[in-house]
């Protein structure tokens, strides 16, 4: 859901899903991950020293993929909790043709567990859900949500094969509002609602022993929507921000020799961003809405020893965008080398620039339960983030022992007071900054049989 990586805010991270850049990433606001867990067969997690083929993200890329292995026969999977379930299958038609479909719904508009109220609870306080007295100001009130998700996998040949993948995610939140003094006269309705659709085909080619060709397309829209009904002042306020984001990228992999690999790739981005407020007393309404588009040359270069004890990635990204007519380039590297048996150093680094980023405008925004709204850098007082990550770290791995002490520097240039959400004397104050993170990751685990255990 909403994660943050080494102190970077949650919309500071990339989130891949089968090729699809998205949007939103959770239910209930924040508390529950939007992606069900048993469609994801492969997750990478990115912190530092990612592919240059990764643009945009300056704390983290997640890229989530769905794989098909060699099944063999129908799966099936149904699960139930206090709050939803959900439903997946995997069926292979042939032993080209495979699908995957799966499925899941809240069942909180029909049955309220306490595990429901308490998380309705926390979305709700320092909400507009409250009155001055911390009041409930609402009743009737109903949520729910859903995810589904589609994966079709044709192998055209031994060496090529298409996948298709669509995802739709959305939540919903209604309720009547009412005036506590007045309440046989005013009864008014709000709601919160958010939409996210997702569409790509990926195609893999392996041209040759040592030749590979990978090209994706995707398309993702997200939307958010709300009407909140001022029941004091007799006030509709309606809001709703839209994201609208094509993408394609071009890539080839080519072994050279046993030592060298090398990685080049184009991607082309267009990412459009609309936001909307309307008032009737007084009346008023604002729409703005940009658009970027990206053009991007990657190269990624990798080596390997002989004898595995030292491996180097060293890539760049040449970004060039169109309407600020300015070109942007990213170096990216990470070194490891084995310094004793199960002892290995590693030295990571990357820089990145991030053009869309989640400003908090009011705090009454979105009813207050989603304040944040996602928006485009315009080069000017919203400047396009750009961060610089250093690390340095230790792995040992032994007889089912895994130790892990990791360092880091990052900075991260382009933040707006409108990003950080003040509270203070500087929350209606647009001014510009950046911040410094110093910090150590460290990790020890282990593992018998079939179980594990670690400590972070």
């Amino acid at each position: 859901a909403d994660l943050n990586i080494r102190g970077g805010s949650s919309d500071e991270n990339t989130i891949f899903w089968n090729g699809i850049n998205m949007y939103q990433s959770s239910h209930l606001f924040g508390l529950i991950s939007a992606f069900n867990s048993k469609t994801v067969q492969e997750v990478k997690v990115m912190k530092n020293g990612s592919s240059a083929a990764y643009g945009s993200g300056v704390s983290g890329v997640i890229d989530m993929k769905t794989k098909f292995d060699d099944i063999q026969q129908a799966k099936y999977h149904f699960g139930i909790n206090l709050i939803s379930a959900d439903i997946c299958t995997l069926l292979p038609i042939s032993k080209r043709h495979h699908i995957q479909v799966s499925a899941r719904r809240s069942m909180t508009d029909f049955l309220k567990t306490e595990t429901y109220n308490n998380y309705f609870k926390r979305i709700s306080q320092n909400s507009d859900l409250l009155g001055i007295n911390d009041e409930n100001l609402y009743k009737n009130e109903v949520f729910f949500f859903n995810d589904f998700t589609f994966n079709y996998l044709f192998k055209i040949s031994t060496k090529s094969e298409l996948q298709f993948n669509a995802i739709a995610i959305q939540n919903s939140l209604t309720f009547d509002e009412n005036d506590l003094e007045e309440e046989s006269v005013i009864d008014l309705k709000s709601l919160l609602k958010q939409v996210t659709f997702g569409l790509s085909v990926n195609y893999h080619n392996l041209l040759s022993e040592n030749l590979k060709l990978s090209s994706n397309v995707y398309y993702s829209k997200f939307s958010m929507d709300a009407v909140n009904n001022d029941v004091y002042n007799n006030q509709i306020l309606k809001q709703g921000t839209t994201i609208i984001e094509n993408g394609l990228k071009i890539n080839l992999n080519k072994k050279i020799n046993n030592y060298f690999q090398s990685e080049i790739g184009y991607q082309f981005i267009e990412t459009g961003v609309g936001n909307l407020e309307k008032v009737n007393r007084p009346l008023f309404r604002r729409y703005e809405k940009l658009v970027l588009r990206t053009n991007a040359l990657y190269n990624q270069w990798s080596f390997k020893s002989k004898n595995n004890n030292t491996k180097l990635n060293f890539g760049w990204r040449l970004s060039y965008i169109d309407r600020f007519s300015k070109f942007i380039l990213e170096p990216r590297f990470s070194f490891q080398q084995k310094l004793a048996n199960q002892l290995r150093l590693e030295i990571l680094g990357e820089t990145k620039n991030q053009y869309t980023s989640q400003g908090v405008y009011f705090q009454n925004d979105f009813l207050g339960i989603e304040k944040r709204r996602w928006r485009l850098s315009n080069n000017s007082d919203i400047p396009i983030l750009q961060s610089r990550q250093i690390s340095l770290g230790l792995h040992h791995n032994k007889n089912s022992w895994l130790s892990s002490v990791e360092g880091f520097y990052k900075s991260v240039e382009g933040l707006t007071t409108r990003s950080q959400g003040f509270l203070n004397q500087y929350q209606f104050t647009d001014a510009i900054g950046q911040y410094y993170i110093y910090g150590v990751d460290f990790l020890l685990q282990k593992e018998w049989n079939k179980f594990k255990t670690w400590l972070t």
